[in-house]
């Protein structure tokens, strides 16, 4: 029997998949980001952040921080619909905190306020390796269908230990293959932050039998997300963005025109020669040749 997930695409869920791909779509000429200290802090604060359990001890975040250390540069060779990329990424975590177990075999009780029982123990391996079979086949958005496998992984509670770092990070995996810039957020810091609204939109999904809710939330909070990125990455320096922008296109575009190089960058002509005066007059750009037929060398 195939996996199907119980999901209504409502109205306000279109409307944040449009959203979301709008701020992905402003920010793409950002990301990554070229200040190296927001680099490294952002790093960080996802780490923290995906690492974060309530009740957790000190010791035991920090063998899971470093877990997921290890993990984020193996990113690129992990397949997002492979069954055994995520066990390896589970026992990754799991051997940190101390475990040699894959699958669990006993009943797990989740917090009462959520309202769910997850599925028998013999059956996990069944479930997650058909919700993996939807996911690589499901016609949906690639936001909510990740979204969607979120919550059903939530229901089935697969590993025996770091269960739900795994999740997590396998979340992020899939929102990241869909697009680099979700790379860059701290998406578990913003849902943190809406705990409650979390725990209502799963226990709204249950009792509907119905996904819609917990995605929307989950939209929400990629929004949110997303938004923060922006306003992080526009207290960098705007103008020093600019600047290695223009770089990198005459770099690439010697022969170009001042004009040409600002509708490519979508700035306006005259803040584009702006630039351009500064940065020769910094000694990072240089004209060689006459204005009509010469070329940019960048030094």
């Amino acid at each position: 029997m195939d996996y199907n997930p119980p999901i209504t695409i409502t109205a306000p869920i279109a409307r944040l998949c449009v959203e979301v791909g709008t701020l992905v779509g402003s920010l793409e000429a950002q990301v990554p980001p070229r200040d190296l200290k927001l680099v490294d802090a952002l790093h960080t604060e996802q780490l923290a952040s995906l690492a974060a359990a309530e009740g957790m001890a000190p010791g035991e975040a920090r063998d899971v921080e470093r877990a997921l250390r290890e993990a984020f540069p193996r990113f690129s060779a992990y397949d997002p619909t492979s069954l055994s990329d995520l066990m390896r990424l589970n026992a990754l975590i799991a051997n940190a905190m101390g475990s040699w177990d894959i699958w669990r075999t006993g009943d797990v009780e989740l917090p009462e306020s959520l309202g769910i029982t997850p599925a028998p123990p013999e059956r996990v391996l069944d479930l997650l390796e058909r919700l993996l079979d939807w996911y690589a086949g499901t016609d949906l958005h690639p936001l909510v269908a990740s979204s969607i496998f979120r919550i059903e992984y939530l229901y089935i509670q697969p590993f025996a230990c770091a269960c739900n770092y795994t999740g997590r990070l396998w979340h992020h995996l899939m929102l990241v293959t869909w697009s680099p810039v979700l790379r860059w957020t701290v998406l578990e810091e913003a849902i943190r932050e809406r705990r409650e609204d979390l725990r209502a939109a799963i226990r709204e999904s249950r009792t509907r039998i119905n996904d819609a809710p917990y995605v929307t939330f989950m939209l929400e909070s990629i929004v949110e997300a997303l938004r923060r990125l922006e306003g992080r990455l526009e207290g960098v320096s705007a103008p020093a963005v600019k600047a290695q922008r223009l770089l990198a296109y005459f770099f690439e575009h010697p022969e170009a025109t001042i004009a040409r190089a600002a509708d490519a960058l979508d700035m306006a002509p005259r803040t584009c020669a702006r630039y351009v005066a500064a940065l020769q007059s910094e000694g990072k750009l240089e004209r060689v040749g006459s204005r009509r037929t010469g070329s940019w060398r960048v030094l």
